[in-house]
């Protein structure tokens, strides 16, 4: 099986104030696919069209708390095709927006996962992981 070229790049692109998400005081909102300026990306998605997987991790916790922020894209076949992680701390009444682009290579209808740990070797998940669909032609 050819496993396709990728392209891809994490930006953190604002830090706010927080809302409430999960019991620990940590989340993490719904994927979303923009593009470069932020905008909602409703429309068709083309191969090779640079395109943003964005989410917003917010701490409404008293405490700063550490995190990593893993985005796993699978094809159409199951096969993983980004896996990008990104590491901080999220201080107390802070609200991250993380956006990793990608430009798919194929044609395909890709699943999109994104996780909230704890870190990366002790991968206590932080809230539930999210899901979104991207078809790509």
């Amino acid at each position: 099986m050819r496993v396709p070229a990728l392209s891809a790049a994490l930006l953190v692109v604002a830090l706010l104030p927080a809302a409430a998400h999960s019991e620990n005081g940590i989340g993490i909102g719904e994927p979303t696919v923009v593009d470069a300026t932020g905008s909602p990306i409703t429309g068709h998605i083309n191969v090779n069209q640079k395109f943003y997987i964005a989410s917003e991790i917010s701490n409404s916790g008293p405490e700063n708390l550490p995190f990593v922020y893993i985005v796993k894209v699978t094809d159409g076949d199951g096969a993983t095709v980004l896996l990008e992680w990104f590491g901080g701390e999220a201080d107390s009444g802070q609200m991250l927006n993380i956006a990793v682009s990608w430009a798919s290579v194929a044609p395909s209808t890709y699943t999109v996962q994104v996780f909230l740990w704890d870190g990366i070797h002790t991968q206590n998940a932080l809230d539930s992981t999210k899901s979104l669909v991207i078809p790509v032609s």
